[in-house]
């Protein structure tokens, strides 16, 4: 990818153009907002795992915002860009994190015979991909800001949000396959001993969460993408109202979908609280959801010891 030619004014003002303050101010609110209530949301359902997923993404935005709105105050200095363009490119990455970690939980609620991978194995690989995509990014955009000539760094963050774009696509898929094939009753894996889960209501809403939540991260890896192929001093980079509706927007709705729709309410506390999973035996998951109208009614079904005869 070439990056283009240097514009003229570059040193003296990086974007091409001054960020406006009501937007800095009211999308660094917003993003301040859903971090706080996150944290204290990760606390009262005692999901440590949101500090470093959702609540992660919500600051490092807070901070690009408010890095934004100190260029608007003071356009000389070159700090606030730099801390910006690293926050910005790099936040939405543990976010995504969230959307594997639910359906990993969803799967066994509904049936594991419906799945193409375990819910350990969702999380493995696409966990492991998060992170090659985050650590990708992070390379490449420390060097497209430090580095005189910013070209390496974009291409190592093309590559780094075109692989996320990938994984999201095919986490996408897999998803949709593994909703299809329980709506349809098409198990992969055919058992006597796993029954077919109840897509009760606090699943739906979890569910429609995730596809919403997956698809904003999408459109703003897209957008990123088709930002940095034209150049890092192209016409998409240096115009002010992609970047204010394609970059914090996505990110905005995806975040509070997870505040209102959030996991620690409408999971069973054995499924929400625990990232490793360690009981992954379809007997332990099959009676949960199983004919009933809410989740946490059905846990406790299933934890209730068997009436002897």
């Amino acid at each position: 990818m070439g990056t283009g030619k240097v514009p003229s004014d570059f040193r003296t003002n990086p974007y091409g153009y001054t960020p406006t303050m009501a937007i800095c101010i009211v999308y660094s609110l917003l993003f301040l907002f859903s971090f706080f209530v996150h944290i204290v949301q990760a606390f009262k359902h005692r999901m440590i795992w949101l500090f470093f997923t959702t609540a992660l993404c919500a600051i490092m935005e807070t901070l690009g915002w408010g890095s934004r709105l100190w260029s608007n105050l003071d356009m000389a200095n070159n700090l606030p860009f730099k801390l910006q363009y690293i926050m910005t490119v790099v936040a939405p990455t543990p976010l995504l994190a969230t959307n594997f970690i639910v359906l990993g939980r969803i799967i066994p609620l509904l049936g594991i015979q419906y799945s193409r991978l375990s819910p350990r194995w969702y999380l493995r690989i696409f966990l492991t991909c998060d992170i090659v995509a985050l650590l990708s990014q992070t390379v490449g955009v420390v060097l497209a800001v430090t580095q005189h000539d910013p070209s390496l760094g974009s291409n190592i963050i093309i590559a780094g949000i075109a692989f996320q774009a990938g994984c999201i696509t095919i986490f996408s898929l897999i998803a949709i396959e593994f909703f299809w094939r329980w709506k349809t009753g098409r198990p992969i894996k055919k058992s006597s001993r796993l029954e077919k889960g109840t897509m009760v209501r606090r699943l739906k809403w979890l569910s429609y969460a995730l596809a919403v939540s997956t698809s904003f991260i999408l459109v703003r890896a897209m957008y990123r993408l088709v930002e940095l192929v034209e150049g890092f001093f192209g016409t998409i980079a240096r115009t002010e109202w992609y970047f204010n509706v394609f970059e914090a927007p996505p990110i905005i709705i995806a975040l509070i979908t997870w505040n209102v729709v959030h996991p620690g309410n409408n999971f069973p506390k054995d499924l929400g609280s625990n990232l490793d999973l360690p009981a992954l035996n379809p007997d332990n998951f099959q009676l949960i959801a199983v004919g009933r109208n809410d989740v946490g009614q059905s846990e406790e079904r299933a934890s209730a010891p068997e009436a002897k005869p």
